[in-house]
């Protein structure tokens, strides 16, 4: 059976009213044959004026029509020419839209990917990772990036980033993905890295050997030094340390930033995690006689983490809070699930995050009174929170903060939750 063209359907349609419309009038209000000259002449008049009107709407709708194909031309060459790979997926992860891009960066022409899962070419490496990304994308609405390896449709590994987003405003499941081929960065990082490790080995054994050095002569009980040499020679090892501290930390922060720090996941209870973390600190809250109260979840909690990483998380977020806590202060450690994440929160009584420096907490280096002059700041460099950061994000959670300057500050961080035990 031949199928019917909606748009003649559609005329015909419009054409059956009008002719509807038309007998109606005449029947109603109007007999031909009862016209005179001078409505004929007028009528005649009106309908040429309406055949004036229609071939000007006419050819405003042509200009219209040429703007929007030249438009859509345009979008063509920049969506295919695009420096990037863009590709649309459905909701079972097949390929439903890709520009040229795309397909060179895959080696393959652009419909033989068309209906073809996303998933086939990650490679088996990076394939857990990218089942996490997928289930970040549809639990909820937001946009994420990542560094993932591909395989080319001759084989060939490809690092790339990943840019997706399932923002489309619908239901339909989509979601957007931006493509970009990082090898070119991958090598500059590559001999960073390698520059980086020389530089920081190189670092690390003199300072290490200073500060061993300085402490035997600060805890020798030999009489050799005046006080002023004695208060020289503790600022000396305090400074060494200092340095010692800064080394180690930035070794720390270049292996996360990276991805090459050892992750052994498993699903594990949080509340023990979170009960060994604040023993940890409490040796740092006692001398400034600070509280620590941890309020834990009612419900057992359940998240798919590095149980050493995870601790590590919460002695920076800990020690960042008893850091700017006044003295016979209070930090509140709490757990709870808010919706399908648990919900980690360390809430100080300090003064609070300045509006100028939020957009930074996160960003190495980064702090509100950055002097290292200051005993107080010995154990903060600015380091902690771009660490947890990273970490919290390669576990597939997300770190925020609230700050209310001099009542509360509250640093938290939210994790997948996962049903039963591992």
């Amino acid at each position: 059976m031949k199928k019917q063209n909606p748009a003649t359907d559609h005329t015909t349609a419009l054409r059956s009213r009008a002719e509807q419309i038309l007998q109606h009038g005449l029947s109603g209000t109007l007999d031909p044959a009862e016209l005179q000259p001078d409505d004929i002449r007028a009528l005649f008049h009106d309908l040429q004026v309406h055949q004036i009107e229609l071939e000007m709407q006419n050819d405003e709708l042509r200009c219209t029509q040429e703007a929007l194909e030249t438009a859509r031309d345009r979008y063509t060459d920049l969506f295919d020419f695009a420096p990037v790979g863009y590709f649309t997926l459905n909701k079972e992860d097949k390929i439903v839209e890709a520009n040229l891009t795309a397909a060179q960066l895959l080696r393959s022409d652009r419909s033989r990917l068309l209906g073809m899962p996303f998933s086939a070419f990650v490679s088996p490496e990076s394939r857990h990772h990218y089942r996490r990304l997928q289930r970040r994308l549809e639990s909820e609405r937001w946009s994420t990036s990542d560094d993932i390896t591909l395989m080319r449709s001759d084989g060939e590994a490809c690092q790339v980033q990943l840019n997706c987003s399932n923002t489309t405003g619908d239901d339909s499941g989509e979601i957007r993905i931006a493509v970009a081929d990082i090898r070119e960065r991958k090598l500059l990082e590559e001999r960073r890295d390698l520059f980086f490790s020389i530089a920081s080995h190189e670092l690390r054994t003199p300072v290490t050997t200073l500060t061993l050095a300085l402490e035997m002569l600060v805890n020798s009980d030999t009489g050799l030094f005046s006080p002023d040499q004695a208060t020289m020679l503790d600022t000396a090892w305090a400074g060494a340390r200092r340095l010692q501290r800064l080394v180690g930390e930035i070794l720390e922060m270049r292996r996360t930033d990276r991805g090459a720090m050892n992750y052994r996941t498993q699903i594990v209870e949080l509340s023990p995690l979170l009960r060994d973390a604040v023993e940890q600190c409490r040796v740092l809250a006692t001398p400034r006689n600070i509280e620590l109260e941890l309020r834990e979840s009612r419900v057992e909690l359940w998240v798919d983490v590095d149980a050493d990483r995870l601790v590590q998380v919460m002695f920076n977020l800990l020690s960042n809070a008893l850091h700017f806590s006044p003295r016979d202060g209070r930090v509140v450690i709490e757990s709870r699930q808010s919706g399908e994440h648990a919900r980690v929160s360390v809430t100080d009584q300090g003064p609070g995050v300045p509006d100028i420096f939020r957009e930074h907490v996160f960003e190495p280096f980064a702090q509100a009174n950055p002097s290292l002059e200051d005993d107080d700041n010995r154990q903060h460099l600015g380091l902690g929170l771009s660490i947890a950061r990273n970490i919290i994000q390669r576990f597939g959670g997300k770190i925020g903060f609230s700050s209310t300057p001099h009542v509360a500050t509250t640093f938290y961080f939210e994790l997948p939750v996962h049903r039963g035990t591992a």
